[in-house]
């Protein structure tokens, strides 16, 4: 190497030296561990124990892991402390977005609204804020989220900011209660919906049970026109008779009875027969056809061709018999009021029936039973229409 090749070496080393220091203070200086100078303006990195400051910032070192700089930039967009002035358009401003000490919305970000409120921004205008236990819009009548525990009294989910007592809450895990004034009025479940506080709760899925019921003002009560209400099922097992002497009350003026695989141990006639005290004894007589009310009811005898017939007698073959016969004004008290008329089908055949009784007195029950033997199986189910 030549003498003025080393020259240069040394003379270049040399100043570098001047600009670029690296500096070790003694403990006694500084809580500083190592600084790095360039140039001759004096200490450009220093580290403290855990912290780094960069330049010469107001505050000098901030605490364990961070970073106090003059200035912050992000692929040349200068990132502005407190957020004060927001982010340029598509720019990575994340830093600049939130000012937890300032009360002015940056241009998209979250920022100390009044009092303790921390604010969310767009476009510079604030749009929602926290508030105590409350996520909310920031307009007078917006809507707004609860973070207490909800329940059947407490909604989460509130439609007006202005009254947290109504809403949407939640009895318990599966169910959903709509709230209005601190008050449940309506639950969801798997279990079917229910309004108000009514009797049996829940009644299975696709139901609703309400305390009550209306039409244009006007009250609907149970089991009103249309409805069917089961009342008694007689069930027949080798029975010498199936009789009710329940259900014909002064809640309904119309019943039907459905008849299903209603079959007897041997062919025979069906023989219906009616009560005026409960069961205590069976009209015998006055069965009468109801259009002309002087001869016997004309009915299919199903085991073999048309005959004249008391009411209390229906032809039936072993296979069984299907169908139904309405019963009504039973409580008419008042003679042949109380009818029974209706189709009952077997042995590929159809009887209609239609006939009362000249008794002048409520009908309160029935009672069936073969001309011969048992009735081997089958149901009557006794239904009350409104």
């Amino acid at each position: 190497m030549s003498g003025s090749l080393k020259a240069f070496l040394v003379g270049a080393a040399l100043a570098a030296a001047a600009f670029i220091g690296v500096a070790f203070p003694s403990h006694a200086q500084s809580p500083v561990q190592w600084q790095y100078s360039f140039g001759t303006s004096g200490y450009a990195i220093a580290n403290y124990p855990g912290a780094v400051t960069v330049g010469a910032p107001t505050g000098g070192d901030q605490g364990i892991g961070t970073i106090n700089a003059t200035g912050l930039y992000i692929n040349g967009v200068a990132v502005v402390a407190g957020g004060g002035s927001g982010c340029a358009t598509g720019a990575a401003c994340s830093f600049a977005s939130v000012n937890v000490t300032g009360t002015t919305p940056p241009t998209q970000g979250i920022y100390s609204g009044t009092g303790t409120n921390v604010s969310f921004s767009v476009s510079s205008t604030s749009q929602f804020e926290i508030v105590s236990n409350f996520f909310r819009s920031v307009t007078s009548g917006g809507a707004a989220m609860n973070k207490a525990a909800t329940s059947a009294t407490v909604p989460g989910l509130i439609p007006n900011r202005n009254d947290s007592t109504s809403g949407i809450g939640a009895q318990a895990a599966g169910a959903v209660s709509l709230i209005a004034s601190g008050a449940e009025q309506e639950r969801w479940t798997s279990s079917g919906g229910i309004v108000g506080n009514p009797t049996g709760g829940a009644k299975g899925a696709g139901t609703i049970n309400a305390t009550g019921l209306y039409v244009n003002g006007t009250a609907v009560s149970t089991g009103t026109t249309g409805g069917w209400t089961l009342l008694n099922t007689l069930t027949a097992s080798s029975s010498a008779t199936l009789s009710d002497v329940t259900s014909f009350t002064a809640t309904y003026n119309t019943y039907v009875l459905e008849f299903q695989g209603f079959t007897p141990a041997s062919a025979s006639n069906l023989n219906i027969l009616y009560t005026t005290n409960g069961g205590t004894t069976w009209l015998a007589t006055g069965y009468v056809n109801v259009t002309s009310g002087s001869i016997a009811c004309t009915s299919l005898d199903l085991t073999g061709s048309i005959t004249a017939m008391a009411l209390n007698q229906l032809s039936y073959p072993t296979t069984g018999a299907s169908g139904q016969l309405t019963f009504s004004n039973p409580n008419a008290a008042v003679a042949s009021a109380a009818v029974l008329v209706g189709q009952l089908s077997a042995g590929g055949k159809v009887g209609t029936i239609g006939c009362t009784n000249t008794t002048a007195s409520a009908i309160n029950g029935l009672q069936f039973s073969m001309s011969s033997g048992n009735i081997a199986s089958g149901k009557i189910l006794i239904y009350g229409v409104k």
